[in-house]
């Protein structure tokens, strides 16, 4: 998300040898203006984490998602204020990020009659809140799915969003400065290697930016997260722009 302020700073690493091996939505996430910045490492997206004693449906698009919200005993989704939890309701409305109109109407209107609020979670988190048994569908990435999985005790799967949800990546890059480029690059190439990356699998965390190794993953449904999953296209002011977006819609 902070790749453009750093552009001018960083390699041009377009001419990679092994971009095939990629997702290429990972690849357009790390690229400003037509140039390759970093080689990736893992792709992050969102996904519901469900508990299955309160929700037993799987929503395949937001009508749906309603219905099952209406019928949910507890809170049904989880709710963050937080635009970046916003962008798959966006997405999938066919809005502008930036310029949220009925979509911002929708998710705001969850909270209090669906999801919970301040008021409701203290000083809890909404992962605790789920772990308690008190949502249903909990929003978040890979990097929930240890904890969830020690610490839940109850029957839980993860599921796709019913519609678009942001994708983000993260990867070594090279300073354009530096005085060693060619060992930076092997060592880039290292980091990249398939070896490298199942290590990175295997923490559990992340899900490689690697396709091959990527296949490895524990659970399919990450995968599947990322077959409807879109880069979000940023500019140097993103971090400011969503500051000041965050403040206005929930503050």
């Amino acid at each position: 998300m902070y790749l453009p302020v750093y552009a001018s700073r960083l390699e041009d690493l377009s001419n990679f040898a092994a971009k095939n091996s990629y997702y290429p939505e990972s690849l357009r996430a790390l690229s400003y203006n037509g140039r390759l910045l970093a080689v990736p490492r893992d792709v992050s997206t969102l996904v519901f984490y469900r508990n299955r004693d309160l929700i037993s449906t799987t929503p395949v698009n937001l009508d749906e998602f309603m219905q099952v919200l209406k019928s949910a005993p507890e809170y049904g989704v989880s709710y963050e204020r937080n635009v970046y939890y916003m962008f798959p309701y966006v997405m999938t409305m066919g809005e502008d990020i930036y310029n949220p109109d009925k979509s911002l109407q929708f998710y705001t209107n969850l909270e209090g009659r669906f999801a919970p609020t301040p008021a409701d979670i203290g000083s809890l988190t909404q992962a605790q809140m789920f772990l308690d048994g008190k949502i249903g569908l909990y929003l978040s990435g890979r990097w929930m799915y240890p904890k969830i999985s020690e610490k839940a005790d109850f029957d839980w799967d993860v599921i796709t969003f019913p519609g678009i949800v942001p994708l983000d990546a993260s990867g070594w890059a090279i300073s354009a400065d530096s005085k060693h480029k060619e060992q930076a690059q092997k060592f880039v190439n290292y980091l990249s290697s398939p070896k490298s990356s199942e290590y990175f699998l295997n923490t559990g965390l992340v899900v490689p930016a690697r396709i091959e190794t990527s296949k490895k993953i524990d659970n399919k449904v990450f995968l599947d997260a990322i077959a409807g999953a879109r880069a979000i296209q940023v500019d140097k002011d993103y971090r400011k722009t969503i500051d000041k977006m965050n403040k206005q819609f929930f503050e």
